[in-house]
């Protein structure tokens, strides 16, 4: 078997300028009343429901390639490498308030009149998100800011839920699992615990899509309430880190790790995952085995 290549993506560049469109800027590409960017947490929303490391390596793709075809964008997805950041997420270099490179910083309060907007969040006010309106509260129509709320990094709920499962050495622990059964599980961690520590509409994508509903869901009592939404886009990165840590652990033992795969089919079915499952990518891409 041949070696397997390393993940095709750098580090987040933050001195790359903005590119000449961007997908909030630019119409649907299913014929909704939204932005192409948009359309990435809608069909998150409503198609992501197979395996789960799988079919958000194919929405990546889709999403990589509507930058390129339709953004004039050049290279891969940047990953955002948390442990780095992994003692105080809030203070991340990616979190800037440049406006042509920074994701933003926390939530404003003043921004909302002291008022929570989603999940302990506020209205972002700068970097290059501020003023994003996202269209959707669960599936409804109910246009609202960018909001967030990170969890103050010397607290004990951070320590616990976030800061013990992405410090480096948490990390590594997951990455040295024997099995896919194994990793995945272990995944959920640092999966769960980054959006916690940001909260807000970040806090809104713990996943149902093939992942599990579990001790991090603010809504946990009621599926349809814990749906997928990637509204926050620092949920690319995140989730590109995610599949970077994948990949490390496929180029491990490659003779049985690339084609370790398990889990349920989708979220909640007792149906077995296996390679022939279909990824479904809700009209942004063609459906996939």
């Amino acid at each position: 078997m041949a070696q397997p290549q390393p993940y095709p993506t750098d580090r987040l560049n933050l001195r790359h300028p903005l590119p000449p469109a961007l997908p909030s800027q630019l119409s649907s590409a299913l014929s909704h009343n939204q932005s192409l960017y948009h359309d990435f947490p809608y069909v998150h929303a409503h198609a992501g429901s197979t395996a789960f490391l799988s079919w958000h390596r194919y929405f990546l793709h889709a999403y990589e390639t509507a930058l390129r075809s339709r953004c004039a964008c050049a290279g891969h997805l940047p990953y955002w490498d948390w442990t780095l950041d992994w003692a105080d997420l809030g203070a991340s270099p990616v979190f800037s308030a440049s406006p042509t490179s920074g994701f933003g910083t926390d939530g404003d309060p003043e921004a909302t009149g002291g008022n929570v907007m989603v999940n302990e969040g506020h209205c972002v006010t700068d970097g290059a998100f501020a003023g994003l309106v996202l269209p959707y509260v669960g599936r409804e129509y109910a246009p609202q800011c960018l909001s967030r709320g990170f969890v103050e990094a010397e607290s004990r709920a951070y320590e616990d839920v976030t800061a013990g499962h992405v410090r480096p050495e948490a990390v590594d622990r997951v990455t040295a699992s024997g099995s896919y059964a194994e990793f995945w599980f272990g995944l959920e961690g640092p999966h769960l615990g980054i959006p916690y520590g940001i909260r807000g509409d970040f806090l809104r994508l713990t996943a149902t899509n093939g992942g599990f509903v579990g001790f991090l869901c603010p809504c946990a009592i009621s599926t349809a309430c814990c749906l997928s939404f990637l509204f926050d886009p620092i949920f690319i990165l995140h989730h590109t880190n995610v599949d970077r840590l994948w990949w490390t652990w496929q180029r491990m033992a490659p003779a049985e790790h690339l084609l370790d795969y398990a889990g349920p089919a989708a979220g909640g079915s007792a149906i077995e995952a296996s390679l022939d499952d279909r990824l479904e990518m809700g009209g942004l891409a063609p459906a996939v085995r």
